[in-house]
């Protein structure tokens, strides 16, 4: 919910397409676990398998901290190239 929130206010212009890839996201993510996690525990184990996934998951939490951090940093400085008309020519 707060990767969605902080998207949301973060692109105001464009919330239909970005709740819409948020969701899409979130259904792959959800629908695919089925199909693989029962034969990958088996396989190697289920702590393997389950340790394998906590990593991936605190990894994916570094960029979130990274875009907590420095994100309103990123945007002004992107609103100011905008503003100066380096992305005027697209």
């Amino acid at each position: 919910m707060a990767i969605i929130a902080y998207s949301l206010d973060s692109l105001p212009m464009a919330l239909a397409k970005t709740g819409a890839w948020l969701n899409l996201a979130r259904t792959m993510g959800g629908f695919t676990i089925g199909y693989f996690q029962e034969p990958w525990g088996h396989a190697t184990g289920y702590d393997v398998s389950f340790g394998i996934q906590a990593i991936i998951v605190a990894l994916s939490v570094v960029p979130a901290i990274l875009v907590h951090r420095y994100g309103h940093g990123m945007r002004l400085k992107s609103a100011a190239k905008n503003q100066k008309g380096y992305f005027r020519s697209m």
